[in-house]
């Protein structure tokens, strides 16, 4: 019980050994102070604590408290049965908080042993390791934005099947699926104002999202990209019908993605939004046609090839007729070895004939 450490950290790892403590509880009676270091497990160790990192210790928090061993008559009461230990490790793997809890159990001295069981369980800080895990967003996946603080889907207009713009003709915007719609607004204003209203109304609907999400469930403020907004600059002078509106004609979503995470394992995430408004000066009796278009942008920087990983070099005759050279060469020097060998062996049988 005293020699055997737990082993090392493995998470959602649960480890436990028992100690049979075989003793004869008759002889308890005259031997009880020399017993209740086994029966009480912090008789021994009255402050226990973990050493966390160099110079930093850890105590271990016990869940309540326990009280001593007990004999009486022929039943030793609160003795510890079950020891658990509870260590909490943060995502760099350093133990930042120990708990213990400690299970009592009475036992007769007629019983000839009993058993101790000590588990050591790792779990890590947070709830849920996966809590944390920010999952990129999916191709086709609806973008959601945050209208006046409200977390909503980003619709942009559809237009009807006929060409005719509607303000409640609208489809949700999708990751990485580039639009472009255009629709004639058939609405006849009684001033440059209604104009103007009822052309923002079919372009942006009720408002432009303040921010978007950049990934797929995101919550934490950091999750959240703020949309830049572009819009037509106020024209001086007073407006009229007769004189011309200055009405927007077109609407720009812009959104920057990228992968980030493992190279093995990407998620992908938007890490900008711009909306750009353009606008024209139009009669109110005219039937402009609106734009809204949609542009995704991959904006991943992909890291270097890794050193370990080696990069072919290869150096291969980019020369057309090298193959016919080299043959002809390989044939020149093949009849030359044979008419050398052939005027050697003609020379050896002169010799040997004289």
């Amino acid at each position: 019980m005293d020699s055997k450490p737990a082993p090392s950290m493995r998470i959602s790892s649960f480890y436990g050994y028992e100690c049979p403590v075989a003793h004869t509880w008759r002889l308890i009676l005259g031997t009880f102070a020399k017993l209740s270091s086994v029966l009480f497990v912090f008789f021994r160790y009255p402050s226990p604590s973990l050493a966390s990192v160099p110079a930093m210790k850890i105590n271990i928090q016990p869940m309540s408290q326990w009280p001593q061993p007990v004999l009486i008559g022929n039943v030793c009461k609160n003795v510890t049965s079950q020891v658990s230990y509870i260590l909490n490790f943060s995502a760099s793997g350093e133990i930042v908080s120990a708990s213990v809890d400690v299970q009592l159990a009475d036992v007769k001295i007629s019983d000839s042993n009993m058993v101790q069981t000590f588990s050591v369980q790792y779990q890590p800080s947070t709830p849920t390791a996966t809590s944390q895990v920010k999952l990129g967003l999916a191709p086709g996946e609806p973008v959601t934005g945050q209208f006046a603080g409200q977390a909503n889907p980003i619709l942009v207009s559809s237009g009807l099947p006929d060409g005719v713009c509607s303000v409640s003709s609208r489809r949700p915007l999708l990751f990485k699926e580039n639009l472009l719609t255009s629709c004639l607004l058939n609405f006849v204003a009684q001033d440059c104002q209604q104009l103007n209203t009822q052309a923002y109304a079919f372009l942006r609907g009720n408002s432009t999202p303040e921010f978007v999400a950049m990934t797929h469930g995101a919550q934490a403020a950091s999750d959240w990209t703020r949309v830049i907004v572009s819009d037509c600059a106020p024209q001086q002078g007073n407006q009229s019908c007769s004189t011309g509106c200055w009405i927007p004609t077109s609407m720009s979503y812009q959104l920057l993605w990228a992968q980030r995470g493992l190279v093995s394992h990407p998620q992908n995430q938007i890490t900008g939004v711009k909306v750009t408004f353009s606008c024209e000066t139009l009669q109110c009796s005219s039937k402009p046609h609106l734009t809204v278009d949609v542009t995704f942008v991959e904006t991943t920087v992909y890291p270097e090839v890794p050193r370990g990983r080696p990069t072919p070099d290869w150096k291969l005759p980019f020369d057309f007729f090298y193959p016919f050279r080299m043959a002809a060469l390989t044939n020149r020097a093949a009849g030359l070895l044979r008419f050398g060998f052939g005027g050697m062996l003609t020379i050896v049988m002169s010799q040997v004939l004289l």
